[in-house]
């Protein structure tokens, strides 16, 4: 056995020394420091080495905070510590971090939070792995502090901004965030009279982050040198990075997928001058971003423009981009770093005749020296591998940090193979691949797809339709037939392959008679199972559900002529006891559907009319709908629906689309629970209701026991909680800041706040 040359040692001990202490690319990812402007004047560390605390409660927390801060620094409690915030932890206050220093706060076990992290004159502050959503104010405020992370977070649905930066704040990094759900999303800068305050620092870099379904401000920068790379903007409802008042933000190695204005500035005599308010202009530079072929084209303002950061990066290929923040972008989506391991007895490695993916040094293993080899490369350390070929682990025709994140979990033992070794899911016996440019007489196989029309027809019990991403025209209703059955235990699956995205887009249907007007998918057998799809443009429903034991999974309805996803009979003939039973709508978002004839008929979800026992819906969303966000309206007619069951659900600013189309007819309500003094008993948990038209929870004449457990309303244009008779059962629901009283017919434990003016 040679041993190793002074010279190859040498190499190999200054891989390690970076690996250890060299911010790159993936620090974020990986659980490092940060990278950006969070890395300058000193650093961003937080309570790292400190004391851990572990809080379960808000009230407990606030209280500890409370104890930390003082106005003068010189008395301030800066002792380090990381606060570890465990499972779900619900208030309609805010947690105040003010005049303090050196603070972690991590979430664990699936943390989730529902109140504003207010960040106040405070310094070197890390927010990290918690999920929030629903809070009454912002969903994170950075106000006056300096050396902020804000990393691996996923926000939604907040009453005002999901991540505000203001009032001075300076060297802050906000990266591998998901951000969703909402309009006004990350503010950097308030107000254009604010620039005494703000001139010389908003510092701040945004990376990795992404942006899904959100309307504006990915940022809205005044003031601040401002570094935007490598995010992911997906499908934004209005623009996407905005410079104004003076500030200069670099924009590079961005993906925008359907996004009309990705890259704005305050142009006079512009719609974005009007968008922005009339601020004053900002510079804006962009270079490397992708724009696919349904986004617009950049605004640029770069004569003059000065800023170059200041810190290394590496930069992906932004064509990459959307893969790696699926998969990595978000709450629980953080990585452990591997051990760096020196061996014992280092050798020269020799030259094998073929070297392992990921064996990027050639020593015959898979170990940490190669992450570090990698790590040095991404971040331009070094120029090239000995065994290039091995670095492509992913087999994508790149090396980007997705196999540097993939090396790492190999190492680490969370997975056996690499993505480039696997070819992804197989057909077995009764699997099929569907594209959307397959033929209807081919094999099915990954190699040559079907049609999905063909594919319905064929797949049997137990099997899985694939379907590719792309988008899945149809002028035609897509029908499962009655009879068309999986089995209990062997559903038959409609899946998309892997993290593709398949679009069923059903546009080019005609519009005309609503009696007759095409759904889009339309489920009337039993034992499916879909999930992963994207529905839009039908002429009625988007998803109509006629079959029972159906599952719909991380689907998404929107701008259908009708309610997104709606459960009712298969044909005006079928039984009451034909009536679609124990289907589950999980995880599904359903937003900006309307009607074009009147308004008052597309909702988010409706399980309404004509629907048997068993049904629920679990963490879904409903938003901008033009009617309601959930309807289980009953009426004399047909007599009562079979009980549903509603958990975790979400729904707001229904009554009127995102681009403000609505009707006098729309009514609004953000969940409708009945109709036509018919009682059904109905349970109602943990959701969230808030700026909706009309009322947040209304019975509509549901006069039967409705169970309303921990449920939360606020900012409804009418009441929060409208419930005028009935023997309703009501615990631990919150009201905050309605448009009337409450009101509140049925029993009430005393665990209840209600909303009074």
């Amino acid at each position: 056995m040679r041993r190793i040359s002074c010279t190859t040692l040498a190499f190999m001990l200054l891989m390690l020394a970076l690996l250890s202490g060299q911010s790159g690319q993936f620090a974020s990812a990986a659980g490092e420091g940060p990278i950006g402007w969070a890395s300058y004047d000193g650093g961003t560390t937080g309570g790292t080495g400190g004391v851990e605390k572990t809080f379960v409660s808000l009230s407990d927390m606030q209280a500890y905070f409370k104890l930390r801060e003082s106005n003068n620094p010189d008395k301030r409690i800066t002792e380090k510590v990381i606060v570890y915030i465990d499972g779900t932890m619900s208030g309609s206050d805010k947690l105040d971090i003010k005049n303090t220093a050196n603070v972690s706060i991590i979430g664990r076990n699936n943390a989730k939070i529902s109140f504003m992290i207010n960040i106040v004159r405070s310094q070197n502050i890390i927010v990290k792995n918690i999920t929030s959503s629903d809070c009454s104010d912002d969903g994170l405020c950075v106000d006056s502090s300096t050396n902020v992370w804000v990393d691996h977070c996923t926000f939604m649905r907040a009453y005002d901004g999901l991540l505000d930066i203001k009032n001075g704040s300076n060297y802050v990094t906000v990266s591998w965030n998901h951000f969703k759900e909402h309009k006004k999303t990350a503010l950097c800068g308030h107000s254009a009279n604010n620039g005494s305050a703000d001139s010389g620092k908003l510092k701040v870099t945004y990376h990795h982050n992404w942006f899904e379904g959100t309307n504006s401000r990915h940022p809205r920068v005044r003031f601040g040198q401002v570094h935007v790379y490598n995010n992911f903007f997906d499908r934004l409802t209005d623009y996407g990075v905005a410079s104004t008042c003076d500030a200069e933000v670099l924009v590079e190695g961005n993906y925008f997928a359907s996004v009309k204005r990705p890259v704005i500035w305050p142009q006079p005599g512009t719609d974005a001058a009007s968008t922005l308010s009339n601020d004053p202009a900002g510079k804006v530079k962009e270079r490397s971003n992708y724009y696919d072929s349904g986004s617009g084209q950049p605004m640029v303002n770069d004569s003059g423009f000065s800023f170059s950061p200041p810190y290394s990066y590496a930069l992906d290929n932004a064509g990459n981009v959307p893969s790696l923040l699926r998969q990595y972008a978000g709450a629980e989506k953080s990585g452990t770093p591997p051990d760096p391991e020196e061996p014992e007895e280092p050798i020269d490695p020799e030259e094998p005749a073929e070297v392992a993916a990921g064996d990027v040094n050639g020593d015959g293993s898979i170990n940490s020296l190669d992450c570090a080899m990698m790590k040095m490369y991404l971040i331009g350390a070094i120029s090239s591998f000995p065994y290039p070929q091995a670095a492509d682990v992913d087999k994508s025709g790149s090396v980007n940090s997705l196999d540097y994140l993939y090396m790492q979990k190999y190492v680490l033992g969370l997975i056996s193979e690499f993505p480039g070794d696997d070819p992804g899911p197989q057909p077995t016996d009764g699997d099929i691949y569907a594209s959307p440019n397959g033929s209807g007489s081919a094999g099915g196989t990954i190699s040559n797809p079907t049609t999905l029309e063909a594919a319905i027809a064929l797949v049997k019990p137990g099997g899985t339709i694939y379907l590719r991403g792309g988008t899945y025209s149809f002028s035609t209703q897509l029908t499962i037939a009655r009879g068309n059955d999986g089995q209990s235990g062997k559903m038959k699956k409609i899946f998309a392959y892997g993290e593709e995205k398949p679009v069923l887009d059903f546009s080019s249907q005609p519009y005309g008679d609503v009696s007759s007007n095409y759904r889009g998918l339309q489920i009337n057998a039993h034992y499916w199972h879909v999930k992963g799809i994207e529905v839009k443009g039908s002429a009625d429903n988007g998803i109509f559900i006629g079959g029972s034991y159906n599952i719909i999974e991380k689907c998404e309805a929107h701008r259908n002529r009708d309610t997104g996803i709606q459960l009712g009979r298969y044909s005006s003939g079928a039984s009451k006891s034909e009536w679609p039973s124990h289907n589950q709508i999980i995880d599904c978002v359903s937003h900006n559907n309307m009607d074009p004839d009147d308004g008052e008929d597309a909702d988010g979800f409706a399980c309404k009319l004509t629907t048997g026992d068993g049904n629920k819906f679990i963490n879904c969303v409903a938003y901008n709908n033009v009617d309601d966000g959930w309807d289980l309206y009953t009426k004399s007619d047909t007599g009562a629906i079979g009980a549903v069951y509603l958990e975790n659900c979400t729904s707001y600013k229904n009554g009127v689309t995102s681009d403000g189309s609505y009707t006098a007819d729309s009514d609004g309500n953000g969940f409708k629970l009945g109709g036509e003094d018919i009682a059904v008993n109905h349970t109602v948990k943990n959701c969230t209701s808030y700026s909706n038209k009309k009322h947040g929870f209304t019975y509509n004449r549901n006069t039967g026991t409705i169970t309303m457990t921990g449920n939360k309303a606020y900012q409804n244009g009418q009441r929060n909680f409208s419930f005028e008779a009935g023997t309703h059962i009501f615990s631990k629901n919150v009201s905050t800041n309605g448009g009337a009283n409450d009101k509140i017919v049925g029993v009430d434990d005393g665990t209840n706040q209600w909303y009074k003016k």
